[in-house]
This record gives structure tokens, C-alpha cells and sequence, in this order.
């Protein structure tokens, strides 16, 4: 069929989109003008072409499947990006999207619109290419400023470990001298014991710091886990406490009795705590302050909706002509080759990286005080994984909170649940699981039995106060057995999962509750 029998189509030959019409074979039986400039094609060339494939190269199968379904639906369907490049002329390649059109007046006739996205694909490759790059510099200047903290503290750990390597030294010159003749009393085998124990602790101590230092210059992965906080303080702590500082300045913890679990890059907050400590150091080592100290305190406030970690000294606090610069990058106090004038401004933006904030204020005790606030992680968790998959496909999703006060617990689970395409919500305590069924349609609940402050028994009771379907499942060891089965009865506990447990047990409760398998 010629172009004069599509005249009611002339509309299309003032479109600056190359646009033709085809049918099920795949024949060219209409093209615009714009068509044959898109083609680089003179019109002679394409009077001659009997199918779209002698002049277009893709992928044939994609472009018959979205016909079959546009003359099956008898409307419009449109592809996805697709590469294509014209035969006549191979240095010429497109990203195109395809629009396949029914014609109405002719049976078995489809216009086919290609939009050449083209430029809009290559802007995007640059810009992805830019933001890696830029993801490379911060990284480097994170690895800088690592390095360069870890220089300056330097000194102090070469003195932390030459002290565990002189009592090892020492005590293995006794155990060598009672071991000589061969005959050792049992006065002098009590001695070689202890001293062999004095070697192992000191070892133990060596190889502690050298761990710590390891991981504060490891590159950080991506992924955020579930990691006690007081434990990251305390390895900051044993990090930067080090040499004259230790001696000088003393350093309290507190921590609350339960453990403090925030969903967090250990190795990034280890940083920011390193920085803040240091700095407080650096401070009280420079003052003529009596009995310098600093304090480290966590708290959890469940109104704020975040954890609490302040960081005081009593030191002689921050200028106030200086404090809106704080976390201004390249800018210090402190003299040439001293600092970098990035650490704070780094410290900033790894709390903001995790949806945190730090501020400054100054201490009652007449220092300075930094508190960094970190979110809850019924909503981290949520957020987090929301986020991800909402990249995935759109299979139906459950919300599953699994509430448990054992970070290694909530990582396994948490990997299993991700990736079975699940939306997983850690909690590590019923009041706080509570608070987050009030706010979120959770689909089911996995939980450990024995729990601070409220067993499970005491948190499905709650639940059951506002919600009578939702499955609740235990989690927890054997002998949990007898409870469980007097709560599946008053309860309606929907099961209970025997810890050590794999990734089969918990799938196969999803699938028996929430009709899912691990194929699905």
C-alpha cells in the first residue's frame, strides 16, 4: 500500500517524531517524512523496503509481542527503552520508546511512534558517572580523614602496645628461667602459670588495638546493620583514649542496663565518635582545666523518637563568635598540620547519611556538649527497607515486624526477609513494638519470648487488646514449648520457631501463614 492510502494520516508528515504504520508481518506500509531524516533513508530506498527489519535493527520479538497485545487490548501499549540502530547506516544507534498505536479505519494496521530518548539516556549515563565520581571523592575524603586521625594517634597507640609488649616480654624471660633446670617446684608452676596468663593478656591487648585500629580505616560497606551502640562507643573509646591523653584525662560511660541496638554503619559512627572524642581530647589537653573529664552517655527517648548519644567534656567550651562554624569544612582552631579542618563537617554529614542530627551546646559542667541523635529502629528499619524495595518489582509485599533485643538475630532475619521481597521492621522491645503497630498495617509478627521488661506472653496479651487476627509467631528456644502451647490456645499464637533456626523455617512459616513461598 502506498502513502496515498493513508491520506487521512497526512496529519502525521508535519510531526518532528518518526512515526510508521506496520502490521502483524511486519511490512513497512507508511512512514512520515520525519521518518526518513530520522533513517538518514531516501525516499527511493524506503519505496522499496518491504518489512521495518530491512531498514530498522532490533529485536523483532519485542516489537510482535507489543502488537499481539495492543490488537489484544485494542489500545495503546508502550515499550520499554530499547536499543536500535539503522542497518544502512551501523555508527548510527538510538535509545528509543516505542508507542504501538491500532489503527481504527484499517483491520490489522498499527501506527508505531518512535521517540528517540536518545540524549535524555546519555545525559543520564553522565550524570550517573558524575555521581559516582563524586561518591569516589567523598569516600577518598573519608579514607583521608581517617588516616590522617589515625596518625595523630600515632603515638599514643605505639605506647598502648609497647606496655602489653614489655609485660609479655617480662614474663616470658620468667617462664624461660623456671623452665631451664626442668624441675620446677609447684610454688614456681603456680608462678609459670601466671605468667603465661600475663602473656595471653597482653596479647590479647595488642591484638584488641590493632583490631580496632583495622576497623576504623576499613572502607565501609553500604549496608547499614543492627550493632549495639554502647559497644561502638566503647571501641571509639579504647581507640582514642590513648598515651598522655590517658593518663591526664578521664573518660566515664554510661549506658543503660538494656543494650541500645540503632540500625546504623558501625564503621561510619565509629568515625563520627572518634572525631567528637578526639576533639573534646585535643580541647582539654590544650586547657589548664582541673581534672579534666569526659562524659559519653546513651539514652533512648521514645518521644523524640530517637536515640540520645551525648558526648561532654568539661573543658573550656566553644567561642561563641565560632560556633555557627563548627561543622564548616576546612575550617579549625588548631594549628598547621594539626588538623584538617574536615573532621566535624565530615561528622555532620555521615549523622545526616543516617537521617540523625548532631548539634552543639554548651555543657552544665561549663564544656562543651555534643548530642547526636540517631532514629528509632522501628523506623530506620521500615524506612530503609520501604525504600529498597519500593526499586523492585511490584510483587505484593508484607510488612513483618520481628521484635527481638539481639542484633545478630535481627540481621539474619532481616537478610532473609529482604530477600525474599519482604518489607522487614526491627524492634527490640514490646513497648517499642507497640508503638510502631499503632502507626503501621503490619502484616505478621515474629518475636523472642524472653525480652527486658515485657516476655511475650505480656506483649501478645497487648496486642490482642486492639488486634485479634494478627499472626504472632514465637521465636525463641525449646523450652519455650510449654508456654507456647498454653498461648496458642488463649492467645491464638500462630506458631512457634525453635532457635537455632534457617532460612527454610522461617520462609515455611510465611508461606503456611501469609500463603508465599520462597519462589513466589
Amino acid at each position: 500500500m502506498t502513502k496515498e492510502g493513508f491520506a487521512n494520516l497526512k496529519y502525521l508528515e508535519n510531526l518532528f517524531e518518526p512515526i510508521l504504520v506496520t502490521n502483524k508481518k511486519l511490512e513497512l506500509l507508511y512512514y512520515n517524512n520525519y521518518f526518513a531524516t530520522f533513517t538518514k533513508s531516501s525516499p527511493r530506498v524506503l519505496r522499496k523496503t518491504s518489512s521495518i527489519t530491512d531498514i530498522l535493527d532490533f529485536n523483532t520479538n519485542i516489537i510482535s509481542e507489543l502488537i499481539k497485545k495492543s490488537a489484544e487490548n485494542k489500545g495503546v501499549i508502550v515499550s520499554e527503552e530499547l536499543p536500535l540502530k539503522i542497518k544502512e547506516n551501523d555508527n548510527i544507534s538510538y535509545t528509543v520508546v516505542l508507542k504501538i498505536v491500532p489503527l481504527e479505519d484499517f483491520t490489522d494496521h498499527f501506527i508505531v511512534c518512535l521517540n528517540d530518548i536518545s540524549v535524555e539516556t546519555q545525559l543520564y549515563e553522565k550524570y550517573r558517572a558524575q555521581l559516582n565520581e563524586l561518591k569516589e571523592s567523598h569516600e577518598q575524603i573519608l579514607q583521608t580523614d581517617k588516616l590522617a586521625t589515625l596518625g595523630q594517634l600515632s603515638a599514643g597507640i605505639s605506647h598502648e602496645i609497647n606496655n602489653p609488649l614489655t609485660i609479655a616480654f617480662g614474663n616470658a624471660q620468667n617462664i624461660e628461667y623456671y623452665l631451664e633446670e626442668n624441675k620446677a617446684t609447684s610454688k614456681e608452676i603456680e608462678e609459670v602459670t601466671e605468667c603465661n596468663s600475663r602473656v595471653i593478656s597482653s596479647l590479647e591487648r595488642i591484638t584488641n588495638i590493632i583490631a580496632n585500629m583495622k576497623n576504623f580505616v576499613h572502607r565501609p560497606d553500604e549496608k547499614n546493620e543492627y550493632c549495639d551502640l554502647s559497644q561502638i562507643v566503647s571501641s571509639a573509646v579504647e581507640l582514642v583514649h590513648t598515651g598522655s591523653a590517658k593518663k591526664k584525662i578521664e573518660i566515664v560511660t554510661k549506658f543503660p542496663s538494656e543494650s541500645i541496638i540503632c540500625l546504623i554503619n558501625k564503621i561510619e559512627i565509629e568515625q563520627v565518635l572518634v572525631n567528637l572524642i578526639k576533639n573534646s581530647i585535643d580541647a582539654l589537653m590544650d586547657s589548664i582545666t582541673e581534672a579534666p573529664k569526659i562524659n559519653l552517655s546513651i539514652l533512648k527517648n521514645i518521644e523524640k523518637n530517637c536515640i540520645e548519644l551525648l558526648v561532654s567534656d568539661n573543658g573550656p567550651g566553644v567561642p561563641a563568635e565560632i560556633k555557627d562554624k563548627i561543622f564548616t569544612p576546612f575550617f579549625t582552631t588548631k594549628k598547621v598540620g594539626k588538623g584538617t579542618g574536615l573532621g566535624m563537617a565530615i561528622t555532620k554529614k555521615l549523622v545526616e547519611k543516617h537521617q540523625g542530627h548532631i548539634f552543639l551546646e554548651d555543657s552544665e559542667s561549663g564544656g562543651t556538649t555534643f548530642t547526636l541523635q540517631l532514629p528509632l529502629i522501628e523506623m530506620s528499619s521500615y524506612t530503609q527497607n520501604d525504600q529498597f524495595l519500593s526499586s523492585l518489582s511490584n510483587q505484593e509485599k508484607f510488612k513483618i515486624l520481628v521484635v527481638d533485643d539481639e542484633p545478630q538475630i535481627l540481621n539474619v532475619l532481616d537478610t532473609f526477609l529482604k530477600d525474599d521481597g519482604h518489607i522487614f521492621i526491627g524492634s527490640t522491645g514490646g513497648e517499642e513494638a507497640l508503638s510502631i503497630l499503632k502507626k503501621i498495617d503490619i502484616d505478621l509478627i515474629f518475636t523472642d519470648y524472653q525480652m527486658p521488661n515485657m516476655n511475650g506472653t505480656e506483649f501478645a496479651t497487648k496486642i490482642r487488646e486492639f488486634d485479634k487476627d494478627i499472626p504472632i509467631l514465637y521465636v525463641s528456644s525449646a523450652d519455650t514449648l510449654p508456654v507456647f502451647q498454653r498461648d496458642q490456645k488463649d492467645l491464638a499464637i500462630s506458631g512457634l520457631i525453635i532457635k537455632p533456626f534457617s532460612k527454610e523455617d522461617i520462609l515455611s512459616a510465611l508461606g503456611q501463614l501469609l500463603g508465599v513461598s520462597e519462589n513466589d
